[in-house]
C-alpha cells in the first residue's frame, strides 16, 4: 500500500495508554506488524500509564518512549492510541484522543456503562477518525468458519445457542489491583469482562438477542460484583439460548460457544472448532483445545509468548493489522464501536434482569 503517490505508507505509530497485562499483547502485536512491514505495518512509539515505572518498562522493552498522556495527545506523529487500562475509563481516554485527531483501539469492554459508550459512538462519528474494540476472536479461524456455515444456511433453521465461560480466577487475581471486582472500575464480574468475547461472538453469529431473564450471584471471591452468572436468552430470529459465566469454577475450562439448527451443528472452544456435524454427513474430527485457551480458562495468562499459527497467539495483530487497513483505505475496521455497544447492551439487560429478577427486552 501506498500514500497515494507511490510511496509505501509510513508505519502507523500507536501509543499505549494503560500499561498492564493487556498493554504487553498489544505491545507483542504491535511488534509483529513492524516485523512483517508492508500494507499493516505500525510502530509502537509511546506508552502511557499513572504509575511510570510500569510505562518505562513496557516502552524500554519495545523501544518506545514513557511519556505523559498529555504529551501523546499533543503530538502529531503519535497517529493512534491503544486504550489498555482499567475499563471503566476507557471511553473517556478514546474521547480525549479522538478529540486530539487520533485512530482509537479500545480494550474491551468498550466502557462499563452504555451512556459512556454511546458518547464515544457520537465522537467517533465527529471526529471522522477509526475506532475499533478489541474482539479478537472475530479473527480466529474457527469464527470465520461458523460464520460461513451461517451465511450459507449450512445450520438450518437456528434452534438453540449455548454460550459458556466457567473460568478460574484465584483470589490473588482480583488482589492484584484494586479496580479488579469492582463496579467502578470493571462494571461488573465474570460477565462483562470474562465472558464479553463470547457474548460479542454469539451476537455476530447468532444474531440480535430480544429478551434476556437471569439470575447472578457472588459464590467465592470478596469482590463487589458477580463470580457466576446465568441468564436464559430469547433470540429475534425464535432461536433460544443460554449464557453462563464464572470466574469461581476450577480449575477452569475453555469458553464454548455452541450453535444448534435444524440441519446440524457447530461448537467452538477456546479458539478452535471441536463439533462441527449435519444431517447425513459424517461428523468431522475432533479438534484439540489449544494449551493457551486452557491456561487462559484457569489462570488469565498464556502458557506462550509466541505464535501459533493460525491459533491463539495471532488474534490481536490479525485486529490491529485489519485497523491499520481501515486507516489507510478510509473504511471502517471490522469491529468497531456500535459492535462493543450491542455486546454492552446485552450484559447491561442480564445485569439488570439478575437485580430485578423479571425479565429484560432489548427490542
Amino acid at each position: 500500500m501506498t500514500d497515494g503517490s507511490g510511496t509505501p505508507a509510513s508505519p502507523l505509530t500507536f501509543a499505549i495508554v494503560g500499561c498492564g497485562n493487556i498493554a504487553r499483547t498489544h505491545a507483542r502485536a504491535l511488534a509483529g506488524l513492524a516485523a512483517r512491514g508492508g500494507a499493516t505495518a505500525a510502530r509502537l512509539v509511546a506508552c502511557v500509564d499513572v504509575v511510570e515505572s510500569r510505562a518505562r518498562t513496557l516502552a524500554d522493552e519495545h523501544g518506545a518512549q514513557a511519556r505523559s498522556w498529555g504529551d501523546v495527545l499533543a503530538d502529531p506523529a503519535v497517529e493512534a492510541v491503544s486504550v489498555c487500562t482499567p475499563s471503566g475509563g476507557h471511553a473517556a481516554l478514546a474521547v480525549a484522543a479522538l478529540a486530539a485527531g487520533k485512530h482509537v483501539v479500545v480494550e474491551k469492554p468498550v466502557d462499563v456503562t452504555l451512556t459512556a459508550a454511546r458518547d464515544l459512538a457520537a465522537a467517533a462519528r465527529r471526529s471522522g477518525r477509526t475506532v475499533a474494540v478489541v474482539s479478537q476472536h472475530r479473527f480466529d479461524d474457527a469464527t470465520a468458519h461458523v460464520e460461513h456455515l451461517v451465511a450459507t444456511g449450512a445450520l438450518g433453521v437456528p434452534v438453540l445457542v449455548d454460550a459458556r465461560v466457567p473460568w478460574w480466577r484465584d483470589p490473588a487475581y482480583y488482589a492484584a489491583d484494586a479496580w479488579r471486582g469492582t463496579v467502578d472500575g470493571d462494571g461488573g464480574g465474570a460477565l462483562v469482562n470474562q465472558a464479553i468475547h463470547t457474548v460479542d461472538l454469539m451476537l455476530a453469529t447468532a444474531g440480535p438477542v430480544a429478551r434476556v431473564q437471569a439470575a447472578a450471584a457472588t459464590r467465592l471471591h470478596d469482590i463487589e460484583v458477580e463470580d457466576v452468572v446465568c441468564a436464559t436468552l430469547t433470540f429475534t430470529s425464535g432461536a433460544l439460548g443460554t449464557l453462563a459465566a464464572s470466574t469461581a469454577v476450577a480449575p477452569g475450562f475453555p469458553a464454548r460457544l455452541a450453535l444448534h439448527g435444524t440441519a446440524g451443528s457447530v461448537v467452538v472452544e477456546g479458539d478452535r472448532v471441536v463439533v462441527d456435524a449435519r444431517l447425513g454427513e459424517v461428523p468431522s474430527p475432533r479438534a484439540e483445545v489449544t494449551a493457551d485457551a486452557l491456561a487462559v480458562a484457569g489462570t488469565g495468562s498464556r502458557t506462550a509468548e509466541h505464535e501459533v499459527a493460525g491459533g491463539w497467539g495471532v488474534a490481536h495483530e490479525r485486529q490491529l493489522a485489519d485497523v491499520v487497513r481501515a486507516v489507510r483505505e478510509g473504511r471502517p475496521p471490522r469491529v468497531g464501536v456500535e459492535d462493543g455497544i450491542r455486546a454492552l447492551e446485552v450484559v447491561d439487560a442480564v445485569y439488570r434482569s439478575a437485580r430485578s429478577g423479571s425479565p429484560v427486552d432489548l427490542t
